[in-house]
């Protein structure tokens, strides 16, 4: 099925995916209808119809769970969530991890910034901050590179240096980040004359200009 789904017509591929699919349904096939529909949601999502995506569904159904695990604190629940809903985040849009994640952040900041900092992430203080007469709200670092795994592209620890990156409200919008460099690199990281995690990292930060709480 995957040949057939990389035709460039995203309805000629769509036709193809449907058609594999309901093949795969027929003689039971449960991980080839698995992979179909994971390419399926894939040509929606290039449509810009991801409602319309199979794993729709399922995606927003594990995202619901993550919340109600973090919600609760619970971190075995809140661990095995994340690791479900790695399978689905191209079924997901930028806000509905965001209006998912900041509802449950929102009734106790304090309380949910510190349970994600002891599962590994960097996050930021949501108080607001006032910088030279402009107010500045930092975009909490798990949320932030969240959002981007969610749209598709999974950044390694190394690539995680905005810490934080702040949404500055005035009269316009505009978006600031401080860039905290990893200690370790590669040898062909060393052989350039760049940095690529600060050159990623720069272009990263326009991404908190998204941020809604």
């Amino acid at each position: 099925h995957r040949l057939a789904t990389m035709s460039p017509v995203p309805a000629e591929a769509l036709n193809s995916a449907q058609a594999a699919l309901a093949l795969a349904q027929e003689i039971g096939d449960a991980g080839q209808e698995a992979a179909i529909k994971s390419s399926m949601t894939d040509i929606y999502l290039a449509r810009g119809k991801v409602e319309k995506a199979p794993n729709r569904k399922a995606a927003m159904k594990a995202l619901s769970e993550l919340s109600k695990a973090l919600e609760s604190k619970d971190a075995d629940r809140f661990d095995d969530a994340a690791k479900y809903l790695d399978g689905f985040y191209n079924a997901l849009k930028q806000e509905d991890v965001e209006t998912a994640l900041s509802r449950v952040i929102a009734k106790d900041p304090v309380a949910y910034m510190a349970f994600l900092k002891e599962h590994g992430q960097m996050v930021a203080d949501e108080k607001p901050t006032t910088v030279t007469s402009c107010t500045a709200k930092p975009v909490p670092h798990e949320l932030m590179y969240f959002t981007f795994t969610s749209g598709g592209i999974s950044y390694g620890p190394r690539y995680r240096v905005n810490n934080p990156a702040y949404k500055r409200f005035n009269d316009e919008t505009r978006s600031i980040s401080v860039v905290q460099l990893a200690e370790a690199s590669d040898q062909w990281e060393r052989e350039l004359c760049y940095n690529p995690s600060l050159l990623d990292g720069c272009l990263q930060h326009s991404a908190a200009q998204g941020y809604h709480n």
